[in-house]
């Protein structure tokens, strides 16, 4: 179901989370680069996915240069002055990105695979029901979280991330690979088929020494998809739309609050504040509302998911 969600050829057992998941397919890119370790990263990507990359590019020799945005989305000039340079490992962008844009991703795939290297999409699991999928955009990875996928919140989580990539790929993917056969009565069975061996033989060798997530979270998002199915998962991305733009027209009627990028966004969205953000904030904390993400000193990022009501909106801006 993630091959089908990615349009990918591929998705392994699971892997921790969506920041993790990216950091490994760095990593990926890495491995299968011949003459050079430069990963070229957008900077519109989140800061925390960011963090992590690092720390693992820091052990692994890995050199990360960041993509500089303009207008809320990916520089495709700078990316372009970036790829003159030399050959890169492959490429990293996020969609939507850190400030909820949807990005227009043409012309990448064909920019990057010219430098010999890998393109690389993160995206929360739900939103590629609706969005054109990374293997349309010619992605040679798609990772990110899966917990849109019916994971509650919770502190410290656990939670899913995912990993699907084409099939020329499949010997450098980290964890396991699940297949399907059948058994001695003949019927459908679904067995751990593929690991790469050095993870266990020659962990020096091994492109990664990461292992499966928890199969509960795996089996959660499985469950979840099912029973959804591909109508469900649409209506849940659309709610999460609807209800954004729906916020982000009331806020901007009270005469306080502006946005900022004019591009099209998805479920997330930055608007900037005529008055004091930390009072803004924790009048609406008093009032049980998690009033957004501070990301400057007069501009707060804003999320809406399937879960919020009209009415929910509606108290939150009475209160605003």
């Amino acid at each position: 179901m993630m091959a089908e969600l990615t349009g990918l050829d591929i998705s392994n057992a699971s892997m921790y989370d969506g920041c993790t998941a990216t950091a490994e397919a760095m990593l990926m890119a890495n491995a299968n680069a011949k003459k050079t370790n430069r990963v070229l990263v957008s900077e519109a990507v989140d800061p925390r996915i960011l963090d992590v990359m690092r720390t693992y590019a820091r052990f692994h020799g890995v050199e990360i240069v960041t993509i500089a945005t303009r207008d809320g989305v990916t520089d495709k000039d700078d990316l372009d002055r970036l790829l003159a340079e030399g050959p890169v490992a492959g490429v990293v962008a996020q969609q939507p990105n850190y400030f909820g844009n949807i990005e227009d991703f043409t012309g990448y795939a064909d920019a990057i695979h010219a430098q010999k290297g890998l393109f690389i999409v993160n995206s929360p699991a739900l939103y590629l029901s609706v969005l054109k999928t990374p293997g349309e955009w010619g992605a040679d990875i798609a990772v990110g979280d899966a917990q849109t996928l019916g994971i509650p919140m919770s502190y410290g989580g656990p939670y899913v991330g995912y990993m699907c990539c084409t099939e020329k790929l499949i010997r450098k993917m980290p964890g396991r690979i699940v297949g399907k056969t059948v058994d001695n009565r003949g019927q459908r069975a679904f067995v751990l088929t593929l690991q790469a061996r050095e993870q266990h033989i020659r962990r020096q060798k091994a492109t990664s020494n990461i292992c499966s997530n928890q199969s509960l979270m795996a089996l959660w998002v499985t469950v979840y998809m099912s029973l959804m199915g591909k109508q469900g998962l649409k209506e849940a991305a659309e709610l999460s739309y609807a209800g954004a733009h729906y916020l982000c027209d009331k806020l901007c009627a009270t005469g306080h609050f502006a946005l900022v990028y004019d591009k099209p966004f998805f479920n997330e969205f930055v608007v900037s504040y005529d008055g004091e953000l930390d009072a803004l904030q924790r009048r609406l904390a008093d009032n049980g509302f998690f009033a957004g993400v501070k990301i400057s000193d007069n501009q707060l990022m804003f999320a809406v998911t399937e879960k919020r009501t009209k009415e929910e909106i509606d108290r939150f801006i009475s209160f605003i």
